[in-house]
């Protein structure tokens, strides 16, 4: 009988043991995952003020190539403009010549 209770007293000492072992378990993964909620918060606000600056900057660059778009076509259309008085020097020219 005393032998019994020997072998239960350590037995509930180990199970104390072990309580005590997965408290502290229970707690570590506790602040694991608070910390990990934190950093999961912090990312989504970074992401969302990252998604503001790429519609910023999707909207800057459409209006940056439409500008591009209009000063290239107004370059053309002076080219043309000088391509088409110099074919007509050119045409001067030769009459003079003949």
């Amino acid at each position: 009988m005393k032998e019994k209770l020997q072998t239960r007293e350590a037995d509930f000492e180990q199970e104390k043991i072990r309580v005590s072992e997965l408290q502290k378990q229970i707690v570590e993964l506790e602040t694991r995952t608070s910390d990990t909620a934190n950093a999961i918060g912090r990312l989504l606000g970074e992401l969302v003020v990252t998604t503001e600056r790429l519609k910023g900057s999707d909207e800057e660059n459409a209006k940056l190539k439409h500008e591009l778009s209009e000063k290239v076509s107004e370059g053309v259309y002076e080219m043309q403009g000088h391509l088409e008085m110099a074919q007509e020097d050119i045409a001067m020219l030769e009459a003079q010549l003949d």
